[in-house]
């Protein structure tokens, strides 16, 4: 792993299970996930995407928002997860 991202994943995980190739299997949030959720793919370059700290205040703020457009919908913060000893990944709704 790039030892940038190598750096964030640490601070963010609550806690490190394993890990392979270019990932750390982590905990965050009670959520077992790779790289404790730190996304460099769908980032700028050279930038790292987060977790937001409160996922359900965020959508809030989001919402509050789009109704100021009157839009009248829901809004879900999501990523995917890890299930151990399973390929692929589940998707997850963190804030609603």
């Amino acid at each position: 792993m790039d030892p940038h991202l190598t750096q964030i994943v640490l601070k963010e995980a609550d806690r490190i299970v394993g890990g392979t190739k270019g990932f750390l299997l982590t905990t965050k949030d009670g959520i077992l996930t790779a790289n404790a959720g730190v996304d460099v793919k769908n980032s700028p370059l050279g930038t790292a995407t987060l977790w937001p700290t409160n996922p359900d205040k965020s959508s809030m703020t989001i919402r509050t928002l789009l109704e100021q457009s009157h839009l009248r919908i829901g809004v879900m913060i999501v990523d995917s997860r890890v299930t151990p000893l399973r390929l692929g990944t589940t998707g997850l709704a963190m804030g609603l």
